[in-house]
């Protein structure tokens, strides 16, 4: 394995993924201010982000099962990007271009859970809410950038026949994450840019700290909130 070493990162990385670590610093550099000045934290304050890439999955498995706590459970089958122990392990197909590209907003994603377990989670003794930091997660890897109005829109479309009554909450268990209804990480992005879209991420900070509680309530009408938000913007 090699390292790379920088001021805020740590990555170790198998040697055939040195141009996809070099993207992911670059997109990590790009996009962690953002997530420092929303979450009102330094990089200082949170410390490096340390980081693991993997071509195979047994390396990638053996490796989360030294960073474990008792409590922890494996991934399931199809996580490619997962944080244990306080870092990010990461796998990449390097024969596939696809997940090549996809892979580079990894990073990012996982330090943002770092970012928001320590700034919030930690220093506030607040259970995880899991769809919570997805959602922040989700749309500030930068990954959804590009998106059209259009391909929010049939997002929202996408999503609307199970959005009604759904509990985020449920979401918890990583194991219905992904289902034949339904994909758990479009729920997170949209809910991500309905809550920074309408700059309500910034009352739900505060009552985070507090009332988390309340957030978990959000969790129970969020879904249908984001979905009609996107369809009307």
């Amino acid at each position: 394995m090699r390292i790379y070493s920088g001021e805020n990162l740590e990555i170790k990385f198998d040697s055939a993924l040195c141009e996809c670590v070099e993207k992911a610093v670059l997109n990590f550099n790009f996009g962690i201010g953002r997530v420092q000045s929303l979450l009102g934290c330094s990089a200082q304050e949170i410390g490096k982000v340390k980081a693991s890439f993997f071509t195979k999955r047994e390396e990638f498995i053996s490796y989360i099962k030294t960073k474990m706590a008792p409590c922890d459970e494996l991934p399931p089958d199809w996580a490619t990007g997962c944080f244990y122990g306080g870092e990010s392990q990461i796998l990449i197909n390097p024969a596939d271009e696809e997940d090549v590209s996809r892979r580079k907003y990894t990073l990012l994603h996982e330090a943002i859970h770092l970012y928001v377990q320590k700034a919030i989670y930690e220093k506030f003794d607040v259970e995880r809410i899991v769809w919570f930091d997805e959602a922040i997660a989700g749309f500030l890897d930068k990954h959804s950038e590009k998106y059209t109005q259009q391909e929010w829109k049939n997002l929202a479309i996408k999503l609307k026949p199970v959005a009604k009554g759904f509990d985020m909450n449920k979401l918890n268990d990583f194991s219905i994450v992904k289902t034949s209804e339904y994909d758990g990480y479009d729920m997170f992005l949209l809910i991500g840019k309905f809550m920074i879209g309408t700059n309500l991420i910034k009352d739900f900070l505060e009552t985070i700290k507090s009332n988390p509680d309340k957030i978990r309530e959000e969790g129970l009408t969020i879904l249908q909130k984001a979905v009609e938000y996107v369809e009307h913007i």
